[in-house]
């Protein structure tokens, strides 16, 4: 909520006409939830070898997908700006920021986004396994001798 309410300030402050409806707001924040839980997930099951993965996603993603589909080159667009999540949350706050909350981009963009908040927070609370704690070599041979 806190990145959200940070977001919307500084938009405002960009630019005070900004319509920030409640609309806009909750898509910020579904925004937000979306990402952070996917980073999350990915933090769980791959630990630092996650930032493989953010890293391009974080630094490519959002300069392609803040960019209109009919200037990129047509390579960029198949193979970066049609995957990227950033897309859908780029395309639904367009629409909704310009007065049109029914638009298909801002009902995919909320399929999209909620989906992906499921699927990350799912895994993040899923039970892991238990590992058991390793014992120490001598202790296992000492247990194994019958001394």
């Amino acid at each position: 909520m806190l990145a959200t309410a940070a977001v919307a300030g500084l938009m405002k402050l960009w630019d005070s006409s900004l319509n920030l409806t409640w609309d806009v707001l909750g898509f910020m924040l579904l925004t937000a939830v979306a990402f952070a839980s996917v980073q999350g997930a990915l933090l769980r099951l791959l630990h630092l070898r996650a930032a493989a993965i953010l890293g391009p996603m974080y630094l490519l993603a959002p300069a392609v997908a803040g960019t209109v589909p009919e200037m990129l080159n047509p390579t960029y667009r198949t193979l970066l700006w049609s995957w990227t999540p950033f897309r859908f949350s780029t395309e639904g706050l367009r629409s909704l920021l310009q007065g049109v909350p029914d638009a298909p981009d801002v009902r995919t963009g909320v399929i999209v986004l909620v989906s992906m908040a499921v699927a990350g927070l799912v895994v993040m609370v899923w039970p892991g396994r238990r590992q058991e704690p390793e014992t120490p070599v001598e202790t296992r041979e000492l247990v194994s001798s019958g001394s």
